[in-house]
């Protein structure tokens, strides 16, 4: 079986006369079942841990967490770095919106307008960042096949 999968890769990249299918960054942070290699993105997981902590911190009623939620606030008013901010960025650059209110954070997909539960968000997260993936190996025209066998 895979002796095959990997004399059929080469055959495709030969006929196509394009760069080894590892010169695809995707291919390789793919899990291994599409075709891919594995391997987990260390930007992608500091990406989904700065959101999951800000939905931590939003939605624990926790004292300790009040001060460090208004620490934060307080650092995304002055114009510093701040946590808020970042998973905000993050979080869109995902297609997701939030609206951090205290008790109740929402989190809504700008794709389809669906709301995303809290507890569901880093599911919603990795599905996502997938499908990304491969859309932008779909589109290479050699890796596409890749895929697609």
């Amino acid at each position: 079986m895979v002796p095959t999968l990997v004399s059929e890769r080469e055959k495709i990249v030969c006929e196509s006369g394009d760069k080894h299918p590892l010169g695809l960054k995707a291919t390789v942070y793919l899990p291994r079942a599409p075709g891919g290699l594995g391997m987990r993105s260390v930007e992608e997981e500091y990406k989904m841990t700065r959101i999951k902590s800000t939905i931590k911190l939003y939605s624990n009623d926790d004292s300790t967490m009040s001060l460090v939620r208004a620490f934060e606030e307080n650092a995304a008013n002055q114009g510093h770095q701040s946590l808020v901010k970042e998973a905000r960025t993050f979080a869109e650059e995902l297609g997701i919106t939030f609206d951090l209110s205290f008790p109740h954070p929402n989190y809504r997909d700008n794709t389809d307008g669906a709301d995303i539960p809290g507890v569901k968000i880093k599911r919603h997260i990795k599905k996502v960042a997938l499908e990304r993936r491969k859309t932008e190996v779909m589109e290479k025209r050699w890796q596409g096949r890749l895929l697609a066998a």
